[in-house]
């Protein structure tokens, strides 16, 4: 990620030469891809051939790390192949022939366990989270591809409970996604040691809380969106046995 210009571009094949030397490792070009936006298609030709890699003028996501990049707004763009990656898995081990208890394992060791990562760095909308909690619910009463017809005889919310207190102990995708943006906020506030701490705080906070974030950065936008529903549920504890929102 940097400034679209060939002499960013000589910098950074400088870097990775330095990294091919010192690591013994090497970027396969073939499978590496630049993508530009607000640049000349001359300029970003020239960036291609310094860095030998192809260019992509037109374009409208890719993954960077694993995760999605989109031009635009479109924040539900981010979660349609996760939904489609979800249905797959049930449309492959079908319901059929398995029962309750099975499913359950599956539920909870690989299907909740999928948008881990994604949850950790991107707030998914309502709408994705209940499209999530749909393709569970299903899977769990009716199975996958032969679709049985069958009664959902426990309401959603009562499954979603401990088992102490009488439900399956399954995971919510919103409240996982909301615990995941706490943390991060959490880091911000709290952990001196960590990257996050190191790199956005400094970056984005002038004082010490997140009311102090500069209006209309990317930070503040995220941090705008998840405080809402994390405002009752975030606490700090000083140490004295009281807590006070952050």
């Amino acid at each position: 990620m940097g400034g679209a210009s060939v002499r960013i571009a000589n910098k950074f094949k400088t870097t990775l030469s330095i990294y091919y030397k010192a690591s013994g490792g090497k970027i396969n070009t073939a499978k590496s891809e630049i993508y530009g936006w607000n640049i000349d298609k001359r300029t970003l030709t020239k960036i291609s051939q310094k860095l030998d890699m192809k260019a992509k003028e037109n374009w409208e996501t890719f993954k960077y790390l694993g995760l999605p990049i989109s031009l635009g707004n479109s924040k539900g763009r981010h979660w349609q192949e996760m939904l489609d990656k979800l249905q797959r898995k049930i449309n492959c081990w079908g319901g059929r022939w398995m029962n309750k208890a099975g499913k359950l394992i599956l539920l909870n060791t690989v299907l909740s366990a999928l948008p881990i990562y994604q949850f950790s760095a991107l707030l998914a909308p309502k709408y994705v989270c209940n499209n999530m909690a749909k393709l569970l619910r299903d899977f769990l009463w009716e199975g996958g591809k032969d679709n049985q017809g069958k009664f959902h005889l426990l309401n959603w919310n009562t499954i979603l409970r401990s088992k102490q207190e009488g439900g399956l102990q399954i995971r919510d995708p919103f409240l996982v996604n909301k615990a995941l943006g706490g943390k991060i906020l959490w880091q911000i506030l709290d952990s001196k040691s960590h990257w996050v701490y190191q790199t956005i705080r400094r970056k984005y906070l002038n004082g010490l809380n997140l009311k102090s974030l500069a209006k209309g950065t990317q930070m503040w936008n995220l941090c705008n969106s998840i405080l809402p529903s994390l405002k009752k549920d975030l606490y700090m504890i000083p140490g004295n046995g009281g807590k006070t929102l952050i």
